[in-house]
C-alpha cells in the first residue's frame, strides 16, 4: 500500500483494537514517517455521536484544555472579548471555559450542543459587529493527534 501523503511505499506498523470490538491495522511510511489505519472500515461507525461510551476521558480532556486554554488567552489574547470552540461537540469545553469567566461559544454542525447553547445566531451577530478575529479553537485535531501519541508511547514502552 502507498503512503496517502507522499505516495512511497509503507510497511505493517501494527494492530489496534478500536471501539472494544475493530481491529485495526496500521502502515508506516519509511520516507516520511506518516503512519495510518490502511482500511479505516469503522469511522461512520465511531463519528455517528460526539460522545461515546467508549470514551472515558471526556471530562479529564475538557479540565486540561481549558487550563491550557486559559494560559494561551491570558498570555496572548488578554485583549480578546470572545471566543468560538468550532467543532465543539456537546459544548462541555465551552460550558467550562465560561465557568472561568471568559466569552464562550459552540458551533457544531454535526453535534447538538446541549452544554453551550444559543451559540450560532449570538455568534452570527457577534461577527457582524466587530472587526476583531477571534480565537479559534479546533481541539478535534489536538484531541486525534493526543490520541495517536499515546497510543505510539504505549507501543514503544
Amino acid at each position: 500500500m502507498k503512503c496517502k501523503i507522499c505516495k512511497s511505499g509503507t510497511s505493517d506498523f501494527g494492530k489496534a483494537t478500536l471501539m472494544g470490538k475493530h481491529v485495526a491495522s496500521y502502515r508506516s511510511c519509511g520516507n516520511c514517517g506518516f503512519i495510518f489505519a490502511s482500511e479505516p472500515y469503522w469511522l461512520p461507525e465511531a463519528y455517528s455521536s460526539a460522545i461515546t461510551c467508549t470514551d472515558m476521558g471526556t471530562v479529564s480532556r475538557t479540565e486540561s484544555c481549558s487550563l491550557a486554554t486559559k494560559a494561551v488567552i491570558d498570555l496572548f489574547y488578554h485583549s480578546a472579548t470572545s471566543f468560538l470552540d468550532y467543532g465543539a461537540g456537546y459544548g462541555m469545553f465551552v460550558r467550562r471555559m465560561r465557568d472561568l469567566g471568559y466569552n464562550f461559544s459552540a458551533y457544531d454542525t454535526h453535534c447538538l450542543n446541549m452544554l453551550g447553547t444559543g451559540a450560532r445566531e449570538r455568534w452570527r451577530r457577534r461577527a457582524e459587529r466587530t472587526t476583531r478575529k477571534p480565537l479559534l479553537l479546533c481541539r478535534r485535531i489536538e484531541h486525534k493527534l493526543c490520541q495517536r501519541l499515546s497510543w505510539l508511547r504505549a507501543r514503544a514502552g
